[in-house]
C-alpha cells in the first residue's frame, strides 16, 4: 500500500507523503510514547478503516480506488496534529499515533478525521471511515499491543454501522 502511496505521491500533498511503514511509525511511537509520557501526557492509538472498502474496490475500479485512496489519504493527514504520525494498515487502512493528549483531545482528533474524510468528494457515495481508539498503557515499549486492541474496536464500530468512532475502554470496561 506504501508503494501505491509513493506512486501516486505527486499528486499528494506534503503533509501526505509522510505516510509512514508501519516498521517506521513504530519506531517513532517508542519515542512518542517516551516522550510523552516523560511530559505527563497519554499516547493512542487510532486504527481507521475506510468504510465498506472491499465493495467500493470491487464497484468503481483500480482507477477510483486511487483517487479515493489519494483522497482518504489527505483527508487524514490534514486532520491530524504536526507531532502526530500516520501509516497505511492494509487496503484502505491507516494507523494514527496520537501523542501528547488526553481521552477528549484523541477523540477529538478522531471526529476531524470522520468530518474530514466525509467531506470529501471521489465518488457518488459518500466516503466514510470508522475508527478504533485505544490508549497506549503504562510500561507499553511501543504501540503493538494498542494497535490490537483498536483494531478490535474497529471491528466493533464496523459491526453496529458505518462512520464511527469506538473506544476500546468503552468497549471492554
Amino acid at each position: 500500500m506504501l508503494k501505491l502511496i509513493d506512486a501516486i505521491s505527486d499528486n499528494i500533498p506534503y503533509t501526505a507523503k509522510t505516510t509512514l511503514s508501519m516498521r517506521d511509525l513504530q519506531r517513532l511511537s517508542a519515542r512518542q510514547i517516551g516522550n510523552s509520557i516523560g511530559a505527563g501526557r497519554e499516547v493512542y492509538v487510532a486504527v481507521i478503516a475506510i468504510d465498506d472498502f472491499p465493495s467500493l474496490a470491487r464497484r468503481y475500479g483500480p482507477a477510483t480506488v486511487d483517487r479515493m485512496l489519494r483522497a482518504a489519504t489527505t483527508a487524514i493527514a490534514g486532520a491530524l496534529r504536526p507531532h502526530d504520525a500516520l501509516a497505511v494498515h492494509g487496503p484502505g487502512a491507516f494507523v494514527a499515533v496520537l501523542s501528547y493528549c488526553d481521552l477528549d483531545s484523541a477523540e477529538r482528533v478522531c471526529e476531524d478525521l470522520r468530518y474530514a474524510v466525509t467531506s470529501t468528494s471521489v465518488i457518488a457515495t459518500d466516503l466514510t471511515v470508522s475508527i478504533g481508539l485505544a490508549d497506549v498503557g503504562e510500561g507499553e515499549p511501543d504501540a503493538v499491543r494498542a494497535i490490537r486492541r483498536g483494531e478490535a474496536a474497529l471491528q466493533i464500530a464496523q459491526e453496529h454501522g458505518v462512520n464511527r468512532t469506538v473506544i476500546d475502554d468503552l468497549v471492554f470496561a
